[in-house]
């Protein structure tokens, strides 16, 4: 049973800090689940991807973060690395054209 405030508001114990941070995780989920991916991408200057996830990124094209995510070897690890690629790809075309 939760504990709350006077106010009615919940306290902030063990508890109700391990749902906001998971409620947290599952919208990040979600939004690398939705992440497009742009068609030409270049898979290979993703150099911190290991040469098998490179090549089956490029065999498949997925589309969006959440396919890709479902290639077989394609871990989770290689999922955050191409899309902090993707993002700093993003940024710098934004900071050239500016």
């Amino acid at each position: 049973m939760a504990t709350r405030n006077a106010d009615g508001s919940l306290l902030a114990g063990p508890g109700v800090v391990e749902d906001e941070v998971l409620a947290e995780q599952v919208e990040i989920q979600i939004s690398h689940e939705q992440q497009p991916i742009p068609a030409d991408v270049d898979y290979d200057a993703v150099t911190s991807l290991s040469f098998e996830v490179r090549q089956k990124l490029k065999t498949h094209r997925p589309e969006t973060g959440g396919q890709a995510a479902r290639i077989s070897g394609v871990t989770p690890a290689a999922i955050s690395l191409l899309l902090i690629h993707l993002k700093r790809m993003h940024y710098g075309s934004r900071k050239q054209a500016a």
